[in-house]
């Protein structure tokens, strides 16, 4: 009864150290393009900053748009004083 349990630890350990190998699957980085590194150097700031670039042109041309459309009522007497 003694070798049969000292067989069973036996095969016990030896089932759980039975693989050793590990495996190892190289995978090839991925290429990085121009828009890949620009947009990594500039970041959340740079985005940010182009986005309110863009709602003050768009607000501008907004505001040029409705003056033009409404002049003020003084601004062709603006230059002579009486």
């Amino acid at each position: 009864m003694t070798d049969a349990l000292v067989t069973w630890v036996l095969s016990a350990v030896q089932g759980a150290q039975s693989d050793p190998t590990i495996l190892v699957k190289l995978v090839e980085p991925k290429q990085k393009t121009l828009t890949d590194v620009v947009l990594g150097a500039v970041g959340l700031t740079g985005v940010l900053v182009g986005l309110a670039l863009i709602f003050a042109l768009a607000f501008a041309a907004l505001l040029f748009y409705v003056r033009s459309r409404n002049p003020l009522k003084n601004a062709s007497e603006g230059s002579e004083r009486p």
